[in-house]
């Protein structure tokens, strides 16, 4: 079985602000979902996003790097939970969601 965590790194640009050199939260929102999404499909294949909740902590500024981490802390059952954040270079925390993602195996058995 491959890793429980992930890492990326992203320096957002002027066309990811929200208010003036602020990065959009909906984009900061996108990086979550993406790492904790992917790491599923990496872990155990298919799968869509079924539930996620965010916490916006901190201000992310354009041009200012973010690393971006995600964590499978269940994928025995067929909705693996999961855990992102996003933090500064300093370790400051700009955002953390949980999320609840759909084994694409359990989605067909259902319909």
């Amino acid at each position: 079985m491959r890793g429980k965590e992930t890492f990326a790194e992203f320096v957002p640009e002027k066309k990811h602000q929200g208010w003036k050199d602020l990065v959009h939260g909906g984009l900061l929102a996108a990086l979550l979902d993406e790492a904790m999404t992917r790491l599923v499909w990496q872990r155990v294949g298919a799968a869509l996003t079924a539930e996620m909740t965010v916490r916006y902590l901190a201000p992310a500024l354009v041009g200012e790097k973010l690393k971006i981490r995600g964590e499978v802390l269940d994928d025995s059952r067929r909705l693996v939970l999961t855990r992102a954040e996003i933090l500064k270079s300093d370790g400051t925390v700009v955002a953390r969601a949980e999320g609840k993602t759909l084994k694409a195996s359990a989605r067909k058995k259902e319909g």
